[in-house]
């Protein structure tokens, strides 16, 4: 989590999420990052964002119980990384 995403919070909780609903918060997110991150330290940019985003994505995979080859191919990076994911997952986020 970087200070955008403390910001993004704090503006959340103080407007509802009624108003500043979670679609507006990452469409915002997305541009913010894309136009103003990646030359600042304390911002990631939306590249980051987008990987960490697939990592959710492979992980929730796993946890279903799909293997390498099967992530792989639906999320179109390799078997290697799928593999390099999984040995990152800690006991807690294991199936």
């Amino acid at each position: 989590m970087d200070i955008l995403n403390k910001a993004l919070d704090l503006i959340q909780s103080e407007l509802g999420d009624d108003i500043f609903t979670d679609e507006k918060r990452e469409l915002f997110e997305r541009k913010f990052r894309f136009d103003h991150g990646g030359d600042r330290h304390y911002i990631a940019s939306a590249n980051a964002m987008a990987v960490t985003q697939k990592h959710q994505e492979v992980r929730r995979l796993i946890r279903q119980g799909l293997g390498n080859t099967a992530i792989s191919e639906r999320i179109g990076i390799t078997r290697q990384q799928v593999w390099n994911i999984r040995q990152g997952m800690t006991s807690s986020t294991l199936p």
